[in-house]
């Protein structure tokens, strides 16, 4: 049901924005993702900082209101062996930007959607997994214009997919994301 719901929320969000006549952005962004220890059989297992690639092309709708298709990759390792996790995320986001400045911008958003998550425990005899799951995001940020219809954009965002399940295996995706990129309006 959850699947079904990501994917009706997607294509829904998608045509409402597909249909406004108001400017667009496309958007690239990197960083540092940060993700708790994995538990896992009663054992901790300590995450290293991954990392995060993401692009959005978004319509700003009305009154600092934005709707914004997402592709996002998020990757983090294991502190004690050579194994991963990571998350493949396909969503639709709802932007608020505060203010009308020409200056520093404050905006929060949150987001839905539906993803691939991986786990690789084959360094610690667990083996490997993949399953598609809902996900959803909030986020809260910063934009500043660095040239004529180009913005700097520092980010937090919080990530977050449902139980994954691939045989015998069930584990979830979750992820504190600090991010940068650059916004192009047209």
């Amino acid at each position: 049901m959850k699947k079904t719901l990501a994917i009706v929320a997607i294509a829904a969000g998608l045509a409402v924005a597909a249909h406004a006549e108001t400017p667009m952005y496309f958007q690239l962004s990197g960083g540092a993702t940060l993700s708790p220890d994995l538990e896992w059989d009663f054992s901790d297992y300590e995450m290293d900082t991954g990392y995060s690639v993401g692009a959005a092309l978004g319509w700003n709708l009305s009154s600092g209101f934005a709707l914004e298709g997402e592709v996002a990759y998020y990757n983090s390792g294991y502190s004690c062996c050579d194994s991963d996790s990571s998350l493949l995320n396909l969503s639709v986001n709802g932007i608020y930007t505060f203010g009308e400045s020409d200056k520093i911008r404050p905006y929060v958003g949150a987001g839905i959607g539906y993803g691939q998550i991986k786990y690789d425990g084959s360094a610690i005899g667990e083996g490997t997994a993949e399953d598609w799951v809902f996900t959803y995001q909030l986020m809260a940020g910063l934009r500043a214009p660095v040239a004529a219809n180009t913005e700097l954009v520092a980010e937090y965002r919080y990530v977050g997919a449902d139980h994954g399940q691939d045989g015998t295996l069930d584990w979830e995706y979750r992820a504190h994301v600090l991010s940068a990129g650059l916004r192009f309006n047209f």
